[in-house]
């Protein structure tokens, strides 16, 4: 397992619920970056804050009055040496790892050796050791021991760009609403708050991932479901050949197999951890040169905004432009991949830049454009790790239902937001509860708000009901809503 050290004296603990207010610990001018593609980001389980192990070293010297070539070590709980020169071998006595022998270098009285090791989460403590055949020591425990955490993962890259504001309403990196949005959002300013404007919801459609789990949904449905690779291309349909209208809150290959929407995805949060400092910032602000493309010479946080004006008017657009945007995307998220290491994990994710800026022929420093910096604030809103913890249940299928308007007179839009995609049905039934209309008949329906119509024009006034049943895909889970209407005519 992967580590990460606290320097903390024994009997300190690590606090799993830190959450660090100050900014980001990084470099003034980095010339390492990291990114993720898409494919490193569907990890599906993030690592916490708590202790893995302890790092510890103990100095031994040699106090027999004899040469020695060997030296053994009884530990409380399992260990494991990872430092013993100038000792060349080391091996436990038994499976239970508890027992250490280090030996193939002879000491002569009054040598030394420092010997380095990993033990049990709580403290590493020696009850006895010796030199060759001698007489045994009392133990002790190692002064200074390193409390060791567990090595990030992408994971809790995706949770901690969402949940410190990467993608906060009303920030460079979001819109007025918050979350990591792919295409133009259409919002408008009624009564003292945004709101999504509804008439441009008949023509467009847009993706918000509101927490970091609509980033992995979007990505991979589940853990043994295929990635984006499908032609990139506008919201114009999805794969089922109907209209790409509305919000939806995430974006599968069950939905629309489009590698570009990922590619977007991926950067757009590459962006937003760059300018929290979760990783060195400035890599929106680096510079894509291609002499003669139409992107050159381009900041990549811009790039932002012209794919989401392909993936919104789609319409007359060629295969071209889309090959040709995804293409850039994925050599951009390509560009500093690699393995993930830390600066700091224990109060704030920081990671470590992975390549020089200099190895990467098609993108430059920005010299007169300063860092985009985002303070680290924490939004509970998009703190979704509950749902990400081993053995967690799953949200209701059904999130949001109503009507508006009600009473109504002959319409009314029954709206209902779905967790995840499925298969849907909903009726309507008069106060005696017989059945008068089926609205949806067990129609696969996406993770979105989703509107239909009821028209009453043939009933009389009173009170009618409406019930709403949602049957999920990749289980046996069904959830329902009974909501109550009133029809004056």
């Amino acid at each position: 397992m992967a580590l990460v050290a606290i320097c903390l004296l024994v009997g300190e603990r690590v606090s799993a619920e830190v959450r660090p207010s100050s900014g980001p610990l990084v470099e003034e001018g980095p010339t390492l970056f990291r990114t993720f593609t898409p494919e490193s980001l569907v990890t599906r389980r993030y690592e916490r804050r708590v202790t893995a192990a302890t790092g510890w070293k103990s100095t031994f010297r040699n106090t027999t009055g004899t040469i020695v070539s060997s030296l053994e070590i009884h530990f409380k709980g399992d260990v494991t040496l990872t430092n013993f020169a100038p000792f060349p071998d080391a091996a436990p006595r038994g499976e239970d790892r508890e027992v250490w022998i280090v030996w193939g270098q002879k000491l002569i009285h009054g040598d030394s050796v420092t010997i380095h090791g990993l033990g049990p989460a709580d403290r590493t403590k020696i009850l006895q050791w010796r030199f060759g055949d001698g007489a045994f020591q009392s133990g002790f425990i190692p002064e200074n021991q390193d409390f060791l955490l567990p090595m990030p993962n992408s994971a809790n890259f995706r949770l901690e760009t969402f949940e410190y504001g990467g993608f906060a309403a009303g920030s460079p990196t979001s819109d007025q609403l918050g979350g990591l949005v792919a295409a133009k959002s259409f919002l408008k300013f009624v009564n003292g708050s945004w709101r999504i404007d509804r008439d441009s919801t008949k023509v467009h459609g847009w993706v918000r991932l509101r927490r970091q789990s609509d980033v992995l949904r979007s990505f991979q449905r589940n853990k043994n479901s295929p990635l984006h690779t499908g032609t990139p291309r506008g919201f114009c349909l999805f794969d089922n050949g109907k209209p790409f209208l509305r919000q939806v809150f995430s974006l599968t290959p069950f939905k629309m197999d489009n590698h570009l929407f990922a590619q977007l995805t991926a950067l757009k949060l590459n962006i937003a951890a760059s300018a929290l400092g979760i990783t060195p910032v400035g890599f929106g602000e680096l510079i894509y040169e291609d002499d003669g493309h139409s992107l050159d010479n381009m900041m990549l946080r811009d790039l932002g905004p012209i794919a989401d004006s392909l993936l919104t008017y789609c319409a007359g657009r060629g295969p071209s432009e889309y090959l040709m945007m995804d293409s850039v995307l994925t050599k951009i998220n390509l560009a500093f991949l690699g393995p993930i290491d830390t600066v700091s994990f224990a109060d704030s994710l920081v990671l470590t830049g992975v390549r020089p800026l200099s190895e990467v022929a098609y993108l430059r420093a920005n010299t007169e454009v300063p860092p985009l910096r985002l303070p680290r604030v924490y939004q509970p809103d998009m703190d979704d790790s509950e749902e990400l913890e081993s053995g967690s249940e799953p949200p209701e299928l059904i999130a949001i239902v109503n009507n508006y308007p009600n009473p109504f007179n002959p319409q009314t839009e029954i709206q209902f937001e779905l967790q995840e995609p499925a298969l849907v049905t909903l009726k309507v039934y008069d106060i005696l509860g017989r059945e008068l209309e089926t609205i949806l008949d067990h129609e696969l329906t996406f993770d979105a708000i989703n509107e239909v119509t009821f028209d009453g024009s043939s009933l009389a006034s009173g009170i009618y009901f409406y019930r709403l049943v949602a049957e999920g895909l990749d289980a046996a889970r069904v959830s329902s809503f009974t909501g109550k209407m009133v029809l004056l005519k």
